[in-house]
């Protein structure tokens, strides 16, 4: 460091800077951003500088946190200030751009995630370039708001445990291929360093105690890292550690105000990030301290922090569930309890990074560790070059009127006779500025209503009933209309233009057509929620056509898969637009959320899976005594433990191929479908088997015959139980239908298969019949009726059975189980004729009643709305799902649409979207059907059953159970 400063002193004496020019200058300088810094209204005013003066304002701070004059505590305010100007106006000071700088080498040695790394030269120097991507952002406006926060925090370091910063360079004239510079290490980093030396030539101990030196003067600067790992952390020619990467640095804690701002920080890599940051929360001094333990866990292991997950989902799940990186090795007691201690879940009970470091001193013995070498020659080399641009006399000008302004009021009171009303004067300023600003705000924020609600009157949808301006919600005060504009689409063979308007919630594609002078705007295709928009290319070259035009791609997930090419009138637009995309799928969705996904059963551990597949359905049921049990159907039997206390979970039956299970709670009866066989047993015997542990032997129903039955369903018809199933006679499928026999359920059995086969004939469950009607014979009461081929599934609903199809729905006469396709579409509707073909392609999925006289039938694509006669409804009958749907579940009053990355929720009584949850690869175990039938779990929310599923090994491993529930 006394190098830097003897550079400084060599600059000042030479002449060569504003500061050895005029140092009283400097401090004057430095005394008025005090001021400005202590006075909000004023520091406002300075973030709003523009062009030169935001230019020349960079300038100065950067030579204010060179000066040897300056405060520690004002380096991390003003460091802070600069990383606000910077982000508003794509700025940097002059003084980080160097010169002579060449690449070695025609291909980059590394890839990350906005840059790869290259072999340069500074002069005669081997440095090492983070050159962009130019195919990710190749506008380096935009480029310059993720390079400019890391050089600024980056340039501001100076420590043997933190790489330097040479500065920034563009590698060409144009000034697109942006580049950070630094020293290249041959050692590379500590990941590969660990590999390709032998364990006894590496001080481990060592490039602990460099790290934690190198991050306890971060933090000493209020820096927070943000992506403290193995491959950021560079080792010397000396064998010493050095942080790099300060991509995701912020500072913490500015002495300055908080003024709002829309940018977003991204956290850091997902195995090494603290709990909470996991559940949202910004990175902080305590996160960097739990990545240190994780550092730590690198450097004598050789391993990744949680290295035997291969999925980042499973790693946060097993953060969330209070889970660390498991001992490995033979690391010392002592250390692995400095370990520990990073990894609290409390951050305020993680060390610093200043206790860790005097704990490291006192493992080691005396002598071993020292303080790394300082970077003698690089530092000479880099601060002797450092040029600052003269004091702008613009910048003394704004700065003295600022700091006048802002101590008019103080001052006035200060030299002027003392009056008891003197106390007014200050409130009185800082209340009209506090009434202008809530003004502004109030009237920006009523314009931006204003205009909403006028778009909404004027935007009509297309003859089909695919967009519903209903689902703009444009009357809803939450609503926002973040920018609209005239954009260019391909349509047909040519270029058309298009008005596009982007909310808060939708994104949404017009025709303008005029009339009387009134401007309308059609919608040309249904409108894309945020939740299924994607952003694309936004550096794309322009094309000439006719003029010039700038492309950018969006793309559609779900359903409607597709993506759109957009093109705009100037470079300009098109970067407004990018803006406006990214805050528009920044802000969190304001739709209420009605679901959230909770952990159920955390693990299921004691089930030994070899795969995720293992597990195939569940079924939550109430015990006599009111607590909540949960079944879990497996490829080699059922278990069964209290939802509340999953360490109860055991096998309770040994089955092949479980594939359907089920609770009568009235009858006390569990319905298990195994190897095709359709099987009951008595819920409380299960139960007894839980609670004691007992092996007692469980006599099964036999309710099918031997292997012939495909699937089954139960409910009630007109107040009595039934069960259904599906089993085949030579060609023909058929439903047979079973009836509880209330009394018997329960006792031993009688016949002789319980003597010799331990396996009964049921007598808990008599064939269902029926009077006989339609001129049957009433010695031929109907027992079991036909099912169409492509039967799929049956369900109970409205007194009736319901036969879901593959192209549709039937509905079966419960007085004569004769059954009639629906809906049935008449030939004279003209936008529902195209229906009838397509209803009859698309699988059914389910059937519920959405009011007193209405029914929506559920496809896999679309849903209807029918009324008690199941014909279609007049208009806007066609509900389009954002997703194919692969199955359905009621939870009212909504409806959940399953598919395999998203569950879809919408409002039974009206289709419209009301929430999208992604569920990252869960699927659907238990989707609440059999509930209705049991009158304790009726009174209660026990959710619909997802499976979690990771990575763990080659062939998976499951997390847990999760349960959807009514968000609170």
């Amino acid at each position: 460091m006394t190098q830097f400063w003897r550079a400084i002193s060599k600059l000042q004496t030479d002449g060569r800077s504003s500061m050895a020019r005029d140092i009283m200058c400097l401090e004057k300088q430095l005394r008025r951003i005090e001021v400005v810094f202590e006075d909000e209204r004023a520091y406002r005013e300075l973030l709003k500088q523009k062009g030169n003066l935001a230019q020349s304002l960079l300038d100065l701070l950067q030579l204010l946190i060179d000066f040897p004059g300056t405060p520690p505590h004002l380096r991390t305010s003003i460091c802070s200030t600069m990383l606000r100007l910077s982000r508003k106006q794509l700025l940097h000071p002059r003084c980080l751009s160097i010169h002579n700088v060449s690449v070695i080498g025609r291909y980059p040695v590394a890839g990350g995630g906005f840059g790869d790394i290259w072999k340069g030269a500074l002069g005669s120097q081997v440095v090492c370039l983070k050159v962009v991507k130019m195919y990710i952002m190749a506008d380096v406006q935009q480029l310059l708001k993720e390079y400019l926060r890391e050089v600024i925090v980056w340039r501001q370091l100076k420590h043997p445990n933190i790489l330097p910063c040479l500065g920034l360079y563009y590698l060409d004239d144009n000034r697109e291929r942006l580049c950070l510079v630094s020293p290249w290490m041959d050692n590379g980093n500590l990941v590969d360093f660990l590999k390709d030396r032998s364990c006894e030539s590496i001080d481990r101990y060592l490039i602990m105690y460099d790290v934690a030196n190198g991050l306890s003067y971060l933090h000493s600067l209020k820096i927070i890292h943000g992506d403290l790992k193995g491959v950021n952390i560079l080792i010397t020619p000396s064998r010493r550690a050095c942080l790099a990467d300060f991509g995701l640095s912020r500072v913490a804690d500015s002495q300055v105000f908080k003024i709002t701002s829309s940018s977003t920080h991204t956290t850091g890599t997902v195995r090494w990030l603290a709990p909470e940051v996991h559940r949202g929360m910004n990175t902080s001094l305590e996160s960097d301290i739990y990545a240190y333990g994780c550092v730590c866990y690198e450097t004598f292991t050789g391993l990744l922090p949680f290295h035997h997950l291969h999925n980042d989902a499973a790693v946060v799940y097993h953060v969330s569930q209070g889970s660390r990186p498991a001992r490995h090795g033979d690391i010392e007691d002592i250390v692995w309890s400095l370990m520990q201690s990073c990894w609290s879940e409390d951050p305020q009970r993680r060390p610093t990074a200043e206790k860790l470091l005097q704990d490291l001193i006192n493992i080691v013995p005396p002598g071993t560790v020292h303080a790394a070498p300082d970077w003698e020659e690089m530092s000479l080399a880099i601060w002797n070059n450092v040029k600052h641009p003269p004091l702008s006399e613009d910048v003394v000008n704004f700065l003295s009127g600022l700091e006048k302004r802002t101590l008019s009021s103080n001052d006035f009171c200060d030299v002027s006779d003392q009056d008891p009303g003197d106390f007014v004067i200050p409130l009185v300023s800082e209340d009209s500025e506090s009434i202008h600003q809530d003004t502004r705000a109030s009237l920006v924020l009523t314009q931006q209503k204003t205009e909403l609600r006028r778009y909404a009157s004027l935007i009509c949808q297309t003859e089909q009933p695919i967009c519903f301006i209903d689902d703009l919600d444009p009357f809803n005060d939450k609503r926002r209309l973040i920018h609209s504009g005239n954009l260019k689409c391909q349509s047909a063979s040519s270029l058309s233009d298009f008005f596009v308007f982007l909310f808060d919630n939708y994104f949404l594609m017009t025709e303008v057509n005029e009339s009387g002078g009134l401007a309308r705007y059609r919608a040309v295709c249904k409108p894309t929620p945020l939740d299924m928009l994607s952003l694309g290319d936004f550096g794309l070259p322009p094309i000439e056509h006719g003029v010039v035009l700038f492309p950018f791609n969006l793309h559609r997930g779900g359903q409607i898969h597709r993506s759109y090419t957009l093109y705009a009138e100037s470079a300009e637009i098109r970067a407004e637009w990018q803006q406006k995309f990214e805050e528009a799928l920044s802000i969190p969705q304001t739709r209420d959320d009605v679901f959230a996904i909770k952990p159920m059963i955390p693990t299921v551990a004691g089930l030994q899976l070899a795969r995720p597949s293992h597990v195939t359905c569940s079924v939550t049921f109430a015990s006599d005594n009111g607590r909540v049990l949960i079944a879990i159907g497996c490829e080699d039997g059922v278990w069964i433990g209290f939802v509340d206390d999953p360490r109860s979970i055991r096998q309770v039956l040994c089955l092949k191929m479980v594939t359907q299970c089920l609770v009568l709670e009235q009858f006390a009866v569990l319905l298990v479908l195994a190897d095709r066989v359709l099987l009951a047993y008595h819920v409380e015997t299960l139960v007894s088997a839980v609670s004691y542990a007992a092996q007692t032997l469980l006599l099964p129903q036999r309710l099918s015959g031997n292997k012939d039955v495909y699937f089954f369903s139960a409910g009630r018809l007109h107040y009595r139980t039934l069960v259904v199933y599906m089993t085949k006679i030579g060609q023909d499928n058929i439903c047979r239908v079973l009836e509880p026999v209330a009394e018997k359920i329960g006792k031993a059995s009688t016949s002789l298969g319980h003597k010799f086969l331990h396996i009964t004939k049921s007598e808990w469950f008599k064939r269902y019949k029926v009077s006989a009607r339609a001129g049957r014979s009433a010695k031929s009461p109907v027992r079991d009726f036909f099912l169409p081929p492509g039967t799929l599934n049956l369900m109970f609903h409205d007194n009736s059975i319901i036969i879901l199809c593959d192209d549709g729905f039937r509905i079966v006469n419960p007085n004569n189980f004769t059954s009639i396709a629906v809906p049935q579409v008449k030939p004279n509707s003209i936008w529902l004729a195209p229906l009838a073909d397509r209803r009859k392609s698309c699988q059914s999925l389910g059937i519920f009643s959405s009011a007193a006289d209405e029914f929506l039938l559920c496809y896999k694509d679309f849903g209807l709305y029918v009324d008690k006669s199941y014909n279609p409804r007049p208009t806007a009958a066609i509900i389009e799902w954002e997703n194919t749907a692969e199955r359905v579940a009621l939870h009212r009053p909504y409806i959940l649409l399953f598919s395999n990355d998203i569950i879809e929720i919408r409002q039974l009584e009206t289709g419209k979207l009301a929430q999208v949850i992604r569920s990252n690869g869960m699927r659907c175990i238990w989707d609440g059907r059999g509930m209705e039938l049991g009158r304790r779990m009726a009174a209660q929310d026990s959710g619909l059953h997802l499976l979690g599923e990771g990575s763990e090994g080659s062939d998976g491993a499951v997390l847990g159970i999760f349960a959807i529930l009514a968000a609170k």
